[in-house]
């Protein structure tokens, strides 16, 4: 599997929540011509336009750690929370998975 960044037109007004209906109508085409098989604002390249943004100690990437649920402090998957910077019990979200991040749209 291929992993790609598009640039892409959006109206000024547009914002992270809203970005999905516009890349549609531009992303749909590639898709039914199986140039690409999926999209999303986000993922792995989220804040690839902000050199100052850091996806991971972003708190909308942090997730309750699957392993303790967040509630021992001596799992081996969370117990670095507090010292990385992070909640109590929370794991950074898998690359793919990282949020939308309003630095993703540029004026």
């Amino acid at each position: 599997m291929g992993h790609r960044l598009f640039a892409a037109l959006v109206p000024a007004r547009c914002t992270a929540d809203a970005a999905d209906g516009y890349l549609a109508a531009l992303m749909n085409p590639l898709i039914a011509t199986r140039v690409i098989d999926d999209f999303w604002l986000g993922g792995q390249v989220t804040g690839a336009w902000d050199p100052d943004y850091d996806p991971t100690v972003d708190p909308a990437n942090w997730q309750p750690c699957s392993l303790c649920g967040g509630i021992n402090t001596t799992c081996h998957l969370c117990c670095d929370a507090v010292g990385q910077g992070r909640t109590v019990g929370t794991v950074v979200a898998a690359y793919y998975d990282f949020q939308p991040y309003p630095g993703d749209l540029v004026p």
